[in-house]
């Protein structure tokens, strides 16, 4: 990946110290943009022993937790693979970033806090937990520059490293080694989180789970996963699928890869804790090349073990009402996917001939539109798309002219990117101000669970209901959709279509929460958000 950065040009002072039960003292680094934009951040504080020796292929272990150490900036991120970034995602790492791949090690169990400076609210600032996207596979928190977020919004954000591609989710189809480590690890850091916020001056009581690609599968994975419920009280899933069964994977569709692996590596293939033992002496950089380019998701594990992280598919979970029913905001871009078609696309006209093609004359006629999309349900709170191309136009250079908003580039807005020192651009000030506007909707939503509350712009933003199923549309303006316009037809085509989206276009699920408000998952593929382009232009 990218070698993190300085977050600023920043001279170091030195906090008071903060000591953690069983864990002892640390004490923070003032990192600050200017003799007064400061915050105070707490580098890589250990929530789970380093998954090494025995320890790898294995559930964190917690107990007892390692002393902290005091860090000037961070830790290693887990080991990934340079080959497994997509060229489609560099625009944008790019974009916020000019360090180069490098900087990772199996010992990477850490997490980061960073809090405003001075007094907070009483009974604590709201707190947001990170979880990077990277489709299971590469991603770093270092390269989430919380300053602006922090300073500007007044909330703690906590960024977590946790084990990835074969480190995070290799399964024997057996409890020798069950997978989901690196949904285990950030179950493992949202327990220290609740734990030890109150210490930072965090609520305990207001835990903002924010993710986003992978990152936004995992929040919706902890929201149906017990062991996860009470650990936050807010979610915000974004241009993430979690409902789809293509998300995740029976244990047997590894069988290949471990016939694969004890061959590469001169393993005994049986039994499987024999052949664990010898997938735990090779150097952990020798074993994620050698798995390079493979797909890793969540295991459906209640078949290999007694502690199973995710016995069912999670569509099951949301349709029978049996999830963690907390506030929960969602949204996609406007073509989430459409970098990686890039190269053999070259504009929007093609690319609407190019859908047109693939499916003309099988666009069911079915005049049954929003009952089959908008199902009886009664949990979420807003919905969001995208449409907003930043306006500094060497920001965006490497982006089509005739492509909008792509996968990840709404991030610009949400981290406040145009605040950002060293990215090497001049920023707009119309990008500076939309950021600062969807900063505070979304901030606002963490702390309150209402984008809009005390907010000094003049946005409506209205929960997304079965009876008014509008989505805010950020395009430049700050406008609700009109329910009665939506393109239903569009969402019934793609539900009765293509199998892999069915039931993921947009999913409501029933409850018991007496609040009435509504569940949305759009399914962010390219296959999706073409459509979207092709009934909308």
């Amino acid at each position: 990946m990218y070698i993190p950065f300085c977050i600023c040009l920043a001279r170091e002072v030195k906090l008071p110290a903060i000591t953690i039960p069983g864990q002892g003292t640390i004490v923070g680094v003032e990192v600050s943009k200017s003799r007064i934009q400061k915050i105070t951040a707490y580098y890589g504080i250990p929530y789970a022993k380093p998954p090494i020796g025995n320890l790898r292929f294995a559930p964190p272990d917690t107990e007892p937790l390692p002393e902290v150490t005091n860090n000037t900036g961070y830790l290693p991120a887990c080991l990934q693979s340079e080959e497994d970034y997509k060229d489609s995602d560099k625009p944008f790492l790019q974009l916020i970033s000019d360090f180069k791949f490098g900087n990772f090690s199996e010992d990477c169990l850490y997490l980061n806090v960073f809090v405003p400076v001075g007094s907070g609210p009483t009974p604590g600032f709201a707190t947001i937990i990170w979880f990077h996207p990277g489709s299971f596979v590469v991603g770093t928190p270092a390269i989430w520059n919380p300053h602006t977020l922090v300073y500007r919004q007044r909330v703690i954000v906590v960024t977590v490293a946790w084990r990835l591609n074969i480190f995070g989710f290799l399964t024997t189809m057996d409890g020798v080694a069950p997978g989901n480590y690196g949904l285990m690890d950030q179950q493992a850091a949202m327990l220290w989180v609740k734990n030890n916020i109150e210490l930072f001056g965090g609520n305990p009581n207001n835990i903002c789970l924010m993710g986003y690609g992978a990152g936004a599968t995992s929040v919706g994975l902890h929201m149906i996963n017990p062991r996860s419920k009470g650990l936050f009280n807010k979610a915000i899933a974004m241009s993430g699928d979690y409902l789809s069964p293509s998300v995740v994977k029976k244990p047997e569709e590894d069988k290949e890869l471990l016939d694969f692996l004890a061959k590469e590596l001169s393993c005994e293939r049986r039994p499987t804790s024999q052949l664990i033992q010898c997938l735990r002496r090779p150097d952990g950089n020798e074993l994620v090349k050698s798995v390079a380019k493979y797909s890793w998701r969540p295991l459906l594990d209640a078949s290999v073990s007694n502690f199973s992280f995710l016995p069912e598919f999670p569509i099951n979970y949301f349709e029978s009402g049996d999830y963690y029913k907390v506030p929960f905001l969602t949204g996609y871009t406007h073509m989430e996917k459409i970098l990686q078609v890039n190269a053999t696309v070259e504009s929007r006209d093609e690319l609407k001939d190019l859908l047109t093609k693939l499916i003309y004359n099988d666009i069911p006629q079915n005049n049954d539109t929003e009952s089959s999309c908008v199902y009886n349900s009664d949990h979420l709170i807003d919905a969001v798309i995208f449409d907003m191309k930043p306006s500094t136009l060497s920001a965006v250079s490497q982006i089509p002219e005739w492509v909008t908003v792509p996968h990840l580039f709404d991030l610009i807005y949400v981290w406040g990117v145009p605040y950002w020192e060293n990215t090497g651009f001049e920023w707009d000030i119309r990008d500076k101000r939309i950021s600062d506007t969807i900063m505070s909707l979304w901030i606002n939503f963490a702390k309150s669970s209402n984008p809009t509350e005390n907010i000094i712009y003049p946005i409506k933003w209205d929960p997304f209901t079965k009876d008014d199923p509008g989505i805010l549309i950020i395009d430049g303006t700050f406008n609700m959709s009109n329910s009665q316009k939506l393109n239903y037809k569009a969402f019934e085509f793609w539900n009765n279509y293509y199998p892999k989206v069915k039931d993921i276009a947009t999913k409501c699920c029933e409850s018991g929460d007496a609040r009435s408000v509504i569940f949305l998952q759009s399914y962010c593929s390219f296959l999706f958000v073409s459509l979207l382009l092709m009934y909308n232009v």
